[in-house]
């Protein structure tokens, strides 16, 4: 990829990490809801292994398997997480995207690299 390469994820307003549900029908089953890290490992193949957003001069982090205290924002909406963080402030009223920084490894638990990250979470 080029520095002008960009993953664009626009998919509505996703939550952090897959989400499973039961559901009835004519049997028991589990569906899986097509999430921010979900997109990710059906598309490309890779799985998410962190995920900070930049805000200001911070970039603080919305998801690390080595920091258990940001679990409870995987059922979240990530714009909700996002607005939770700081990110939303008096000017970016009508902002409809932004820039995550998130770190993936493939099947064989080697880092991917990837361009930047574009999530649109409205229209």
């Amino acid at each position: 990829f080029t520095a002008w390469d960009k993953i664009v994820v626009d998919e509505g307003d996703l939550t952090v990490q897959v989400r499973e549900h039961l559901k009835f029908s004519m049997f028991w089953f589990l569906r899986h809801e097509q999430e921010f890290a979900d997109f990710f490992k059906s598309k490309y193949g890779i799985t998410m292994q962190s995920l900070a957003v930049q805000i200001g001069e911070k970039a603080p982090m919305v998801w690390s398997p080595l920091m258990p205290q940001t679990n409870e924002r995987l059922s979240q909406k990530f714009s909700e997480v996002y607005r939770s963080l700081g990110g939303f402030d008096g000017s970016s009223q009508g902002k409809k995207y932004f820039i995550p920084a998130a770190t993936f490894d493939d099947d064989e638990m080697r880092e991917v690299e990837l361009p930047e990250i574009v999530y649109v979470f409205a229209h």
